[in-house]
């Protein structure tokens, strides 16, 4: 799977009082493709989204300083890319053999 292939939607900027549901919607469509052509390997996607949700939010909530600083575009895009890799290394499928 690619980050193009995964076609996350541009994050909203991070605001207080913004929580997780929203964000697993428009991200569980994502993962549920990716998974149907097979460059996924998230069997449940409802919880890789929550689990990709949580990469974002966690230092989001941290480097806004909960909800009481704004974080900046470059700060934030920082944030999505690390979260996409990770969430990348985690459910590409293994090479074949």
């Amino acid at each position: 799977m690619t980050e193009q292939e995964l076609q996350i939607p541009r994050p909203a900027r991070h605001r207080r009082g913004a929580r997780g549901a929203p964000a697993q919607r428009r991200t569980g469509r994502p993962v549920r493709q990716a998974h149907a052509r097979g460059t996924a390997d998230a069997t449940e996607p409802a919880e890789a989204a929550e689990q990709f949700t949580a990469l974002l939010i966690g230092p989001m909530e941290a480097r806004s300083r909960m909800g009481t600083r704004e974080v900046g575009d470059t700060e934030l895009r920082q944030v999505t890319r690390a979260a996409v890799r990770t969430f990348l290394q985690a459910f590409s499928p293994a090479p074949a053999p």
